[in-house]
């Protein structure tokens, strides 16, 4: 065999390597991914039902029930209808299986409606006489504001997580200029001062009217979050306000010394915590429940319930 031959096959091999090794990874890749989240724990047997809001979307309508999604990062998720999650939570209640309820809310994506119907149902859920535990890392405001339900707050103690606990704000976008540049000249008819929906295109700023009343809505939000996590764990309102309004919530030991969390741990701290809470040894004896998966499990339509809707013409 001649040195040009042997030259052409080693670039041929070469060449499928190359063009095989790429799915080859990928497989492996989905392999991982599907091995760590294929867990959903036996969801007939006593356990703990996990919540985890980072990789359980909550939406109101879901056109394929209990359908997998990859969302950025290739992370594992799974979405769920609001009705199917309250119904859950509201099941749960009443499962002599499930006592508590394990509750992680960072990478909560979920409306604040959303999140006022599932800290509802936590909350009855607590009050049927179970448990609660949340576990943050990295709270933003509405994730706070389900996790202050718990019994419980634990919170990762080393520093370096994305703590967004800042209130509530909200955005106005303005076209008028860019519009201008374009020469493109919008037309609005609209009747009243407070008709502002179409006012990004005709204005470069709030009218007055369009900024009172989105004042009005960002602080009726807060008014109400407020209200909700200050009865919770027992911290005036005035006092919330203040260490959201001077930074204070910074670190971990803030939110520990704002009295925010109940206890500062480490992941095998909170393994332990989850274990002791299920009279276990050790976590890997611990049935954690996956919540999608319970939710699928236990979702089914009542029609005996005392309490009747009637849509009368």
């Amino acid at each position: 065999m001649s040195n040009f031959t042997k030259t052409v096959l080693a670039v041929i091999v070469g060449m499928l390597i190359i063009s095989i090794l790429p799915w080859i990874f990928w497989l492996i890749f989905i392999g991982i991914i599907a091995a760590g989240t294929s867990s959903t724990g036996n969801v007939n047997s006593p356990g703990i039902l996990k919540l985890d809001l980072s990789t359980t979307s909550i939406t109101e309508q879901v056109k394929e029930d209990f359908t997998y999604s990859t969302g950025a990062g290739a992370q594992y998720s799974k979405t769920i209808g609001l009705w199917d999650a309250v119904n859950a939570i509201n099941v749960a209640a009443e499962d002599p299986n499930i006592k508590h309820i394990y509750l992680k809310t960072d990478g909560n994506v979920n409306s604040m409606a959303t999140c006022e119907e599932i800290r509802t149902a936590l909350d009855n859920f607590r009050k049927s006489g179970k448990g609660v535990i949340a576990y943050i890392e990295s709270p933003g405001t509405l994730g706070y504001y389900v996790a202050s339900v718990s019994d419980k707050i634990y919170m990762g103690r080393y520093h370096g997580g994305n703590i967004n606990f800042n209130g509530v704000g909200g955005r106005m976008i303005f076209l008028k200029d860019l519009l201008d540049k374009f020469g493109v000249n919008m037309q609005l008819i609209r009747h009243g001062k407070y008709k502002s929906a179409g006012e990004m295109f005709i204005r470069n700023s709030s009218s007055p009217e369009n900024r009172e009343q989105n004042e009005r809505m960002v602080v009726s939000m807060w008014e109400t979050m407020r209200k909700t996590i200050s009865e919770a764990r027992n911290i005036p309102e005035e006092r919330l306000d203040a260490a959201i309004d001077n930074l204070e919530l910074c670190l971990p030991e803030d939110f520990l010394n704002a009295g925010l969390v109940d206890e500062l741990v480490g992941r095998p701290e909170l393994e332990n915590h989850i274990a002791v809470l299920d009279v276990k040894d050790d976590i890997k004896d611990v049935n954690l429940i996956n919540f999608a998966a319970y939710a699928e499990a236990k979702a089914e339509l009542n029609l005996r319930s005392k309490k009747q809707i009637a849509v009368i013409y």
